[in-house]
């Protein structure tokens, strides 16, 4: 009987030292012996690899696969489709000052270096290469329907690429929202659209004359010829306090 005890001891002591080796403490790490699966690399999304298709680390999605807490688009790429998504897509957001600033946040990100603050075309893209300048706040523009417009973002159209990756499904129709908002702020400083007025030096001409020309256009009517009418509401701009702090980035905003 003493014979068998020492061996029931030996027996018990690596069962309890097994025990305790794989007792779970989720508040500390614990001793890993394989990494490999563990810590996986990860690179950057735009750089090369040479053990991806293509050498790139970005790679595109599979046909019919979307994100997590994404929306299926049961829509091609097509014009035909374009125009189906035309006819039947609405807009399922309300409009909420929420969502506009959401629109708003997803412009600057994806649209304004080629459509410019102001949805003008004139973005520092389109001013580089003039193909890619097109103009969201003429009437061509404006008289698009919402579905086509989300379809066009998803999908892309002429030189614009597809945004479908870059930016998730109610997003899209929030930025449908600011983009609508970003025409009727155009409709009332401008007028009723018509063809919108296009002058080709807006693309590449940096002058302070021009700069004038547009200032006697565009804002005087409120600022005063100088900047300094003195309207309720209306910032006078050669004042020191409003010199100090503001920058370009202001003004153009």
């Amino acid at each position: 009987m003493k014979r068998l005890l020492l061996p029931a001891a030996i027996l018990l002591g690596a069962l309890m030292a097994l025990l305790m080796a794989t007792r779970r403490n989720l508040s500390e790490p614990h001793l890993r012996l394989f990494n490999e699966m563990v810590q996986s690399p990860a690179p950057k999304t735009q750089t090369v690899n040479a053990l991806l298709p293509g050498g790139l680390t970005q790679q595109t999605p599979p046909p019919g696969t979307f994100p997590r807490g994404g929306t299926p688009t049961h829509y091609g790429a097509s014009a035909q489709e374009r125009a189906r998504a035309a006819r039947e897509l609405k807009n399922p957001l309300p409009v909420t000052l929420d969502g506009l600033e959401a629109g708003r946040q997803t412009y600057r990100h994806y649209c304004l270096h080629c459509h410019g603050s102001k949805g003008r075309g004139d973005g520092g893209v389109a001013k580089a290469f003039p193909a890619l300048s097109f103009s969201l706040a003429g009437k061509s523009s404006f008289d698009l329907p919402d579905g086509e417009i989300f379809h066009v973002i998803t999908f892309g159209r002429n030189n614009m690429p597809p945004h479908a990756v870059q930016v998730p499904t109610l997003d899209r129709w929030n930025l449908v929202h600011y983009l609508r908002e970003l025409q009727r702020t155009e409709i009332a400083r401008l007028g009723p659209l018509a063809v919108f007025p296009e002058d080709p030096r807006r693309l590449h001409l940096v002058s302070a004359k021009y700069g004038h020309e547009l200032f006697t256009q565009n804002c005087a009517s409120c600022h005063g010829a100088e900047g300094r009418a003195a309207l309720p509401g209306v910032p006078t701009l050669h004042l020191p306090s409003v010199l100090s702090m503001v920058d370009d980035s202001y003004y153009l905003d």
